[in-house]
């Protein structure tokens, strides 16, 4: 593995929203480190993506040590025949297909040695991404670190089981979007109140802000931090009770429960 421990080239397989996140949290660590980046797609952009390097399925598959595998969960079965075609003794396939696991991507890839699946989030851009992974036992450490420092330069990454990469989907590669729709909510009623939407916008963001630096800086619990807000019969306490009353907390498990239940779906398609 010496030519990937001195220099390597990463290859996106299909480049879509979160492969653009993704690479544009990549970069520093791209330029710093003199990776080269390329990219294939089905239906290539027009121009080219500047800096990245444009070139169909086959090249691609030959001239990547590290592989990514961006394209949508059903797609895979259209590019399983290149798959097959590569020694995958050299190479490291990375996996962001929601809901498809360790297990069901080996099966389908003759061969498949050094293979990681990674869930990160858009955050990413802006190097926030919470970004879980797991991988096959054969992974050589070397493929293993290289993940590692590629997704914690955007945000936070740690490894777990691949038996818990579904429910790791629904709460941080699909969490953030259940946030944005509280939040669009959150938005839609100041409209009703008054509030124009770039002044609304500037406050929600300022409020979240603080939130998640608040419980980034401390390491009370989540508990503490609402009894410091919430005082008898106050305005925060009646908020609370509401909450209470419907059942939230329920609510929110059944949407994670959802979009882990969907996971396990298209796992099995």
């Amino acid at each position: 593995f010496n030519r990937i421990i001195m220099a390597y080239s990463v290859g996106f397989v299909g480049f879509g929203n979160l492969a653009k996140r993704l690479y544009a949290g990549f970069s520093p660590l791209f330029k710093q480190e003199n990776v080269s980046v390329l990219y294939a797609e089905k239906f290539p952009l027009n121009p080219p993506i500047s800096d990245l390097k444009l070139v169909n399925l086959t090249e691609l598959l030959t001239q990547s040590d590290i592989i990514i595998l961006a394209i949508k969960p059903h797609q895979l079965t259209e590019i399983l025949d290149e798959l097959n075609t590569v020694n995958w003794d050299q190479k490291c396939l990375v996996s962001l297909l929601a809901g498809k696991s360790l297990s069901t991507i080996s099966s389908k890839i003759n061969n498949i040695t050094h293979l990681i699946r990674v869930m990160p989030n858009t955050s990413a851009e802006f190097s926030q991404s919470m970004t879980v992974y797991s991988n096959l036992e054969s992974t050589a450490d070397i493929y293993l670190q290289r993940i590692d420092k590629l997704f914690n330069s955007v945000g936070t990454c740690l490894k777990t089981d691949d038996s818990k990469m579904d429910l790791c989907t629904a709460l941080f590669g699909s969490g953030p979007a259940f946030f944005y729709e509280f939040l669009a909510g959150m938005q839609s009623f100041m409209s009703k109140q008054g509030f124009d939407e770039t002044m609304s916008r500037t406050m929600i963001n300022q409020l979240i802000l603080g939130i998640a630096t608040s419980v980034n800086n401390r390491s009370d619990s989540i508990n503490t931090l609402i009894k410091e807000i919430k005082s008898p019969n106050g305005t925060t306490q009646a908020g609370l009770e509401k909450m209470t009353e419907l059942n939230l907390s329920s609510l929110l498990e059944n949407v994670f429960i959802a979009a882990k239940n969907r996971a396990k779906e298209l796992s099995d398609e």
